[in-house]
């Protein structure tokens, strides 16, 4: 059966109103993912209290299927719905002001925004209501968006500033440019944040934090008065940062991948707190080449360093936790040390380098095309 995005509501238990419960379940929305990678990354309520979800061009490379730019499929889009009701065919209603209401062109009209290639985690500035959204690129460029009603973001005939498809002189009327974007010098996989509102640190108030999930920087973007855009590199964390929060006193928090911490921002960093960021015993590198194809490379090189001897094990995991294949199992003196994935017998896809040592996990996404 084909992959599936669904959305449910629960109703929260009599016994501890901080659980579901899950017998409760009632699904709202479903709809089928042609791949196993790009699923989106996020449902939140925003300020209208309209449920917003973030969907994913539905996987492969380059947007195959082209969803990003057809509007008649939930996939590659920020969709906006009213879960406090319902209709005669569907468990929610769509808002009377969602752009594509009552449209005869066939366009679904969940939609709020459109041309996204995977939005991994968007958030609104509780002051203002504007919505950012980080949105992962495709090989080159890594973006941060204004997200706003109607929209067209550009994917997949543009990736960032860039054309993708084709890949010079393509049609840019009436796309969306990014407000910020990196190469991947900085990074491979931008993860949204949120715009910072607490009183630990004061000269960050009003700018929005984001972060890269594969380098581990983490940057603070500020929209000046005039328009002017500042981006700042505030900490190179070397963690693989997958999410941000806000606290009810709008001070950060962000987790991680690798170890299952909840790091925080503190008030005047310390030599103390500016090493607790930074992994104690282990890096792992990002597979090369990246991404890699079957067609073209023998293998993917996977490395990975100790600062102490130790026991390790190297595998290789596809998207849902399943062991591909082992590469080492044993112990390793400390220092620099690589092993070649042989790519003949691969399926392409998203896959894993997972490495353990000490009882902890680290992991590195990597791409694998035909």
């Amino acid at each position: 059966s084909p992959l599936r995005t669904v959305v449910s509501r629960f109703r929260v238990s009599s016994a501890d109103p901080n659980v579901a419960d899950t017998s409760s379940e009632e699904v709202l929305l479903t709809f089928n993912q042609p791949y196993e990678n790009h699923n989106g990354g996020q449902i939140a309520f925003g300020p209208d209290g309209f449920l917003y979800i973030a969907t994913g061009d539905g996987g492969s490379g380059g947007d195959p299927q082209r969803n990003g730019q057809n509007r008649s499929t939930l996939l590659g889009k920020i969709l906006r719905i009213d879960v406090n009701g319902q209709t005669v065919d569907k468990k929610y209603r769509i808002p009377a002001d969602n752009p594509f209401v009552n449209n005869t062109q066939g366009f679904r009209e969940e939609i709020h925004a459109w041309g996204l290639r995977n939005p991994w985690r968007f958030s609104f500035d509780p002051a203002t209501g504007v919505l950012w959204a980080g949105d992962v690129g495709q090989s080159k460029w890594e973006e941060i968006d204004i997200i706003e009603k109607g929209k067209n973001y550009g994917w997949n005939i543009m990736e960032g500033n860039h054309c993708y498809s084709p890949a010079t002189g393509c049609d840019t009327t009436d796309l969306v440019r990014p407000i910020a974007e990196y190469t991947r010098s900085a990074g491979y996989s931008v993860t949204g944040g949120a715009v910072y509102h607490g009183a630990r640190r004061p000269e960050l108030v009003g700018t929005y934090i984001y972060a890269d999930y594969g380098s581990g920087r983490i940057w603070g973007l500020r929209v000046e008065a005039g328009g002017a855009v500042t981006n700042t590199e505030l900490v190179s964390s070397g963690l693989n940062i997958s999410t941000f929060g806000t606290d009810t006193r709008g001070e950060m928090m962000m987790g991680t991948f690798n170890n299952g911490k909840i790091y925080r921002f503190v008030a005047s960093p310390t030599s103390t707190d500016r090493a607790a960021l930074l992994p104690a015993s282990v890096r792992l590198e990002q597979g090369y080449p990246h991404p890699a194809s079957v067609s073209r490379h023998a293998e993917l090189t996977i490395r990975f360093s100790l600062s102490n001897p130790g026991t390790v094990r190297l595998a290789v995991e596809d998207v849902l936790g399943r062991e591909v294949t082992v590469l080492v199992q044993g112990g390793l003196s400390a220092g620099s040390h690589a092993y070649a994935l042989p790519l003949a017998e691969i399926v392409p896809g998203t896959y894993y380098s997972t490495l353990w040592t000490d009882g902890v996990k680290v992991a590195r996404p990597f791409v694998i095309e035909r």
